[in-house]
């Protein structure tokens, strides 16, 4: 169709009045409006539908379609053959992406042959890393038994580029579905990874991560779960869908502040340079004279947040970060949690956070229950130019008889 004939087709017109309904009475009926856009797409076949009405559907929905519509695979289908006829590959990805996968399915079957389909679609064009990002979804779904799910991860594996953050994700999630499957599938409290890169400008340390999947099955008194340790709080991190979307950078230490100045972050942050303390290491029982960071809201006028957290890092030169203090604030009480370094390896790299492939950090939660085995895992896998790849993972479950051998 041409631009004459698509601006004088009045559907469209239809169409977008629809979404402007949905964005107007979001989010009470939105759903009910949805789906009224998808009503209108299948009932006009011949209408191509825009990038830009596909992406509202794909940003605005979880799920993207309903699993319980009668006609729930032939819009994936319909959406799929309009998203290749724009020739674009990243939203191809993004609907397959957008397929919703539960332990309790009774089409897994169908949803397995129509994500199939999809995986051959980029490997047939030679888009190894789409496919591998397709399989690593696959993974994070909870699709399938612990094992399936870690023969997903291999197979994302052997196509993913081992230089991005999809890998290091993968790398994560395929660890943490180790730990669950040595722990005889057991029930457990929570696991959350992820994966980014870190690189320097000037003398300002970042962190960029694309954020790979949690899960909290129960809580348990005494543990924090948002645990900060490298990888930033309050972030809007990406997902395996990469449609536009950009994640978080953010600012975890700068060696040029002086003690006593701060800096303004983005989301109303601020970061303060303390004065160095000297800290004993509970990973090698050494004392390091540290470089201390503390990140937290810019405060106005004294007001108090609710669940505001107040992190504090102590940073080694040679060894990396040794120490986090989180300071949690609730309505009538303040949780204080903290984490050591337990274990690590370093094979090269120096400041405060040695880059360098194989470095590796392991991290315990002061006062965590006994009962309680809470494992966080931080490893450079990559280099990529003047980046490094940073893959890591936290898991919270019973059984204390575990080892960092993960």
């Amino acid at each position: 169709m041409n631009i004459t004939k698509h601006n004088e087709d009045r559907r469209y017109e239809v169409l977008e009045q629809i979404k402007q309904t949905a964005i107007q009475e979001w989010p009470n009926n939105f759903q009910i409006r949805k789906d009224e856009m998808f009503d209108f797409i299948m009932a006009n076949p011949d209408l191509p539908i825009t990038y830009d009405k596909i992406v509202f559907l794909l940003r605005w929905s979880s799920p993207f379609v309903d699993p319980l519509r009668n006609d729930f695979f032939d819009v994936f289908a319909r959406l799929v053959s309009e998203a290749k006829g724009l020739g674009d590959m990243t939203l191809v990805k993004s609907i397959y992406l957008a397929m919703p996968f539960y332990p309790t399915d009774k089409d897994r079957r169908e949803k397995m042959n129509f994500y199939q389909s999809g995986i051959e679609y980029f490997l047939a064009l030679g888009l190894h890393h789409s496919a591998g990002e397709l399989y690593a979804n696959l993974a994070v779904s909870e699709c399938g038994s612990t094992k399936e799910r870690i023969a997903f991860c291999e197979k994302a594996l052997e196509l993913l580029d081992q230089t991005s953050k999809e890998y290091a994700s993968c790398r994560a999630v395929r660890e943490i579905l180790c730990q669950i499957g040595r722990r005889g599938n057991r029930d457990f409290y929570h696991y959350w990874s992820f994966g980014g890169t870190i690189f320097s400008k000037g003398e300002s340390i970042f962190l960029s991560p694309i954020f790979a999947c949690e899960a909290l099955h129960k809580t348990a008194k005494g543990v924090c779960f948002d645990v900060v340790i490298l990888k930033g709080y309050r972030e809007w991190y990406e997902t395996m869908d990469s449609l536009n979307v950009s994640g978080e950078v953010k600012e975890i230490a700068d060696e040029a502040m002086t003690v006593g100045t701060s800096k303004y972050m983005s989301k109303e942050m601020e970061m303060i340079r303390r004065s160095d303390e000297t800290v004993t290491c509970q990973a090698d029982g050494k004392e390091y004279l540290c470089r201390v960071f503390t990140i937290r809201r810019v405060e106005k006028n004294g007001e108090r947040i609710i669940g505001d957290t107040i992190e504090t890092h102590y940073y080694a030169s040679g060894v990396g970060l040794i120490r986090t203090e989180l300071l949690v604030t609730g309505r009538d009480h303040k949780r204080e949690y903290v984490y050591n370094l337990c274990a690590y390896t370093i094979k090269g790299g120096d400041g405060m956070i040695p880059c360098c492939v194989g470095n590796q950090w392991y991290y315990s939660q002061e006062k965590c229950p006994a009962s309680i085995d809470y494992v966080i895992k931080r490893e450079i896998v990559a280099e990529n130019g003047e980046e490094y790849l940073l893959s890591g993972w936290n898991f919270a479950g019973d059984n204390p008889s575990s080892s960092y051998d993960a």
